[in-house]
């Protein structure tokens, strides 16, 4: 039975749809089923966090082009383990306790999925920063 935080949480976020296939693998299904909604219901504090970050290091991103972007995004989020740690904290506080069982039994993967999630929102929000 679910828990009332559980019940809330799901009840946040946001209807998602996402066709589903008969061979996606349990990884495929957690990422659509869960990690969607869940950075899409996130995406404003995601933002704001690399934001703050950008602020923080005074990096020239505004300045570079949208290939040095992704590739400054790519090294952020690879090489700054702290960051990396809180952008997925910030996905994985909202999941419901049998979801983040399931998270822990997939880790590494979906920390790899949630980080490439995450790096494309990034990309598509932030490329017009000025």
């Amino acid at each position: 039975m679910d828990s009332p935080r559980d019940l809330s949480l799901l009840a946040l976020r946001p209807q998602i749809s996402v066709a589903e296939f008969a061979d996606q693998s349990r990884v495929e299904l957690f990422q659509n089923n869960t990690l969607r909604p869940i950075l899409k219901f996130q995406n404003e504090l995601l933002i704001s966090r690399f934001l703050n970050d950008l602020l923080t290091l005074k990096a020239a991103y505004p300045k570079m082009d949208v290939k040095s972007q992704r590739s400054y995004v790519d090294q952020r989020l690879k090489t700054d383990k702290k960051l990396q740690k809180e952008l997925i904290g910030i996905c994985t506080g909202l999941m419901t306790i049998a979801e983040y069982d399931d998270y822990w039994e997939q880790k590494s993967e979906l920390n790899k999925r949630i980080v490439t999630m995450l790096a494309e929102r990034i990309y598509s929000q932030t490329a017009t920063i000025s």
